[in-house]
């Protein structure tokens, strides 16, 4: 066994030190990430928190709109908030859009003020409903979209109404079928489970269909 002195033992301790000093300048430092969080409730940085606290304090002080009348909550806050990234001023634009959509499409009142009287003439060439709920406590949603014929869907009503009947049925969804499902679950639910049946329809067909159809639902999301 080669004997090794104390001085020895000192200098290479103090060689692995230089070494790993220079190795953390040229790389960067070793540090364990943060973990990233989600943005949703009960999951969210001080950062976020605070992003969401400036925003809903904007929407107090400017008065661009009633949270109470909207049924907004943090949990609406902080949507908004996770589709623009928590950043404020990007935020803050897409609050104000929403709220001229709003104000444009009358959203306010449509619930009463809108008469769908096509309902049943609809239904009989495109079938949409709602039935129960998922595993999750969400609402079910669900499109027989491989039955629509589109001649036979507009010769029994416009794409103006139909759209104003899918802003007052979402409209719906987020005063009245969110609330219940939340209370049955016993948590807050804000989503829903939509279930697409092609079944019926060719892929040339459907894809006609489902352009139509996707193009008047993204009007309103």
């Amino acid at each position: 066994m080669i004997p090794v002195s104390e001085k020895g033992l000192q200098a290479h301790h103090s060689q692995r030190i230089e070494t790993e000093t220079e190795m953390s300048f040229l790389f960067g430092s070793k540090k364990p990430k943060e973990p990233e969080t989600s943005g949703f409730m009960g999951d969210t940085s001080p950062e976020q928190d605070a992003v969401a606290a400036q925003f809903k304090e904007w929407i107090i002080a400017t008065g661009i709109a009633d949270l109470e009348k909207l049924h907004f909550d943090d949990h609406d806050i902080l949507r908004f908030c996770r589709a623009r990234k928590f950043v404020l001023a990007d935020i803050q634009l897409m609050f104000s859009n929403f709220v001229e959509w709003r104000q444009r499409e009358q959203v306010d009142t449509i619930m009463t003020d809108f008469h769908f009287t096509e309902h049943e003439a609809v239904f009989q060439v495109h079938p949409m409903f709602y039935h129960g709920v998922d595993k999750l406590g969400r609402p079910v949603f669900c499109d027989l979209l491989g039955r629509v014929n589109v001649d036979d869907l507009f010769s029994v009503t416009t794409e103006e109404r139909l759209m104003r009947h899918h802003i007052q049925d979402y409209e719906t969804t987020m005063k009245l079928r969110f609330p219940s499902c939340s209370a049955l679950a016993g948590k807050h639910i804000s989503q829903s489970l939509s279930i697409v049946n092609l079944n019926g329809g060719t892929v040339a067909i459907a894809n006609k269909q489902t352009f139509g159809m996707t193009k008047i639902a993204a009007q309103i999301g």
